[in-house]
């Protein structure tokens, strides 16, 4: 997937931080919701899932619901010095892992692009790194 971040401010970019959103489209004969007696409670309030189309849907987005899964980082290797309106832009490409498939391997690409004056000019080529994941 091609991606394009935009700067919100000048500061140096140690990374990129990835979440997912999965959709569990509801099945044809409706299953009845648990009663508040079938699910165990932490003490802490549980926010309802959130509901589209009749399914649900299970998100790892900073601003949703906490889950055991969560958001994650890839650090470069040295930081990306950006402005303000600079744009960083490249592509992920996620493979299951040839020797061992419960691994991921993740190649991210990127490069900044300076948003200063009416032409866009690169600052840098793509970088690249391979990141592995179990």
């Amino acid at each position: 997937s091609d991606f394009r971040v935009g700067a919100m401010i000048s500061a140096p970019v140690h990374g990129l931080c990835a979440h997912f959103e999965v959709e569990f489209p509801a099945p044809l004969q409706q299953i009845p919701s648990p009663t508040s007696t079938d699910v165990k409670t932490t003490g802490k309030r549980r926010k309802e899932p959130v509901k589209k189309g009749g399914g649900l849907v299970l998100s790892t987005a900073p601003d949703e619901e906490e889950t055991h899964w969560a958001q994650t980082l890839f650090f470069f290797d040295v930081p990306v010095g950006v402005q303000q309106d600079d744009v960083v832009e490249g592509r992920i490409d996620v493979a299951t892992n040839a020797r061992n498939p419960r691994l991921l391997d993740i190649v991210l690409k990127w490069k900044a692009n300076s948003a200063r004056g009416a032409i866009t000019t690169n600052l840098n080529p793509f970088s690249e790194k391979k990141y592995v994941f179990d």
